[in-house]
């Protein structure tokens, strides 16, 4: 798919439309022909992608490396030049599927019959229908629309002097859970039929927990995202253009992200106080209200938490990735299992347990069996919890740091 995108220069935005929906943009422009001399082109290419969502994807996850915009959002355009060639479509009752490989479109035929669900298949082999017609797509809160774009008028990137108070994204990474209640015999929601996933096992649900952040975002928060509850009069609210969740995959999990636009530097005393602003909306605020929302999955709904309470922070990207993170840890050691009391063992960088042969149980007994294993071992305590975290969380999260345990004086008795 050939390509290019277009997003607002925010330093030309002086109305302040960027991140506004196309509802919002009809007072500002007039209807659908877009103010294209507010934009840059700021990236082209050619990728081997079918629709405009793989698109938004590859933009907001998996940025290529020479990509040099914001993740794409609310009021980025995207120009299609030209697009694989459809060869089918199917309906289902909750999806409208497009497809542009022949054997990928007769397959998902086959797959569809076998499970038994009903489905009408639309054929365009040989029609030479584009996948998606060529023109101007505006991302707005909810999908794509088609809009009047002038792209003569759009500057391109290279050419725009970077001013002197450039804005800069930071992302701010936390660790994401999520529980799923399945459907019981009878189709209704069990709460029996519960269980918890963690970054990990989310990978697969990415696209699903990105596109309903995105819709989660309020009209109110169109312009600065979650710095629109922000009250401080202070240099943060200065500084601090605009906050919205999203979400990444990074070394095989998929972690909760707030992107940040920035206009300067901030200071150390600075950087705190939006961590700890962010905190609050993740777990209190507006990550209350999403965790609240049902995502529909094959076998049931799925509630997703950008806060949890166990082995939960917020860091920069250098400081969550750091390859000097959980250094210093044995290559095994002995623990209880949280909640049940079995006696376990773990392998550094494993995810996951081994059950242990010299399990008694009795959660108590169990407790001194490890300590006493530990420390013949040379384990200590805050190794022991660092260890525990990693094969839980990963081992690239400041909980399977020792140090996490040691300089927040944690109490690590009687796991």
């Amino acid at each position: 798919m050939k390509f290019c995108i277009y997003q607002i220069n925010l330093d030309r935005d002086t109305d302040r439309v960027a991140f506004e929906d196309l509802e919002n943009l009809q007072r500002y422009h007039g209807g659908r022909v877009i103010r294209s001399d507010l934009y840059d082109k700021i990236y082209e290419g050619d990728f081997p992608c079918s629709s405009l969502e793989d698109l938004f994807h590859i933009f907001n996850v998996e940025h290529p490396a020479d990509y040099p915009g914001r993740s794409m959002s609310v009021s980025d355009v995207v120009e299609i030049i030209d697009s694989p060639k459809l060869v089918g479509v199917i309906e289902t009752e909750f999806r409208v599927e497009r497809f542009t490989d022949f054997l990928e479109y007769t397959s998902a035929q086959e797959a569809l019959r076998e499970q038994d669900t009903e489905f009408v298949a639309h054929d365009y082999y040989g029609l030479n229908v584009p996948s998606i017609e060529p023109g101007f797509y505006f991302c707005d809160s909810v999908g794509f629309k088609q809009v009047i774009f002038h792209p003569e008028n759009a500057g391109p990137k290279e050419n725009v002097a970077a001013p002197q108070n450039a804005k800069t994204l930071l992302k701010l990474f936390m660790p994401l859970t999520a529980d799923i209640v399945e459907y019981n015999e009878y189709g209704d929601l069990d709460d029996e039929l519960s269980y918890e996933l963690d970054g990990h096992a989310l990978t697969g649900y990415e696209d699903k927990i990105l596109a309903a952040l995105v819709r989660e975002r309020l009209p109110e928060e169109a312009e600065r995202g979650i710095m629109h509850w922000y009250h401080g009069e202070d240099s943060v609210n200065e500084k601090v253009r605009s906050v919205v969740f999203g979400a990444e995959i990074r070394n095989g999990q998929l972690w909760g992200v707030a992107e940040c636009l920035i206009s300067g530097e901030l200071t150390p005393e600075e950087l705190d106080t939006l961590k700890n602003y962010v905190r609050g909306q993740a777990s209190d605020g507006w990550g209350e209200g999403f965790e609240q929302r049902e995502l529909r999955v094959d076998d049931g709904v799925m509630y997703v938490h950008l806060w949890n309470s166990t082995f939960w922070s917020i860091q920069t990207e250098e400081e969550r990735f750091s390859p000097t993170i959980a250094e210093g840890l044995p290559e095994r050691c002995m623990t209880t299992m949280p909640g049940t009391g079995a006696l376990i063992w773990i392998k550094r960088g494993e995810t996951g347990y081994h059950p242990s042969d010299w399990e008694t149980g009795d959660p108590v007994k169990n407790r001194e069996k490890a300590d006493f294993s530990n420390e013949r071992w040379g384990v200590t305590p805050a190794q022991e919890q660092a260890m525990l975290c990693g094969s839980m969380f990963g081992w690239d999260v400041p909980g399977a740091d020792p140090k996490f345990y040691e300089q927040n004086e944690l109490q690590m008795g009687g796991m």
